[in-house]
């Protein structure tokens, strides 16, 4: 697999390590080389650059701690590093893909992320949900340290 971006390894390496299987990295390397071929297939693009363009579609810009201030516990959202958005979107894709109910783990990859480049998938709703949180609780971002 030949791929020109350093982005795009790093997308592609952080999806073998999330996606690991029993720590057999044969078995996650042959699922997605087939998950490659069918997006190539169905969306006759570079399987990568799709991939990589689903990763920014889905990286969400805030995340919800739990702060424990004077005996109530409050939802702060905080700012993300960009690393750490990435990662996020690569395991809301990775999790939800392996919540799919298809007959193969392949399909099941490639069909969360055709679902997502048309916005329609469970990763996109994971990441809303937790902008929707972020924007109902943004009153307690005085109480991030």
């Amino acid at each position: 697999m030949l791929v020109k971006n350093k982005l795009e390894v790093l997308v592609v390496l952080n999806f073998l390590k999330i996606y690991l299987t029993n720590g057999n990295k044969e078995i996650s390397e042959n699922i997605f080389r087939h998950s490659f071929s069918l997006l190539k297939k169905i969306k006759k693009t570079n399987p990568v650059n799709t991939i990589s363009i689903n990763v920014e579609l889905i990286k969400p810009f805030c995340e919800i701690k739990s702060l424990k201030i004077s005996g109530s516990n409050y939802k702060v959202p905080t700012e993300i590093h960009p690393i750490r958005q990435r990662a996020l979107a690569i395991k809301f894709l990775v999790l939800n893909s392996l919540k799919r109910n298809e007959k193969s783990a392949c399909r099941c990859i490639t069909m969360e992320i055709f679902d997502t480049s048309s916005l329609s998938s469970q990763s996109i709703k994971n990441c809303d949900d937790i902008h929707k949180i972020a924007e109902a609780n943004k009153i307690y971002v005085q109480y991030r340290h």
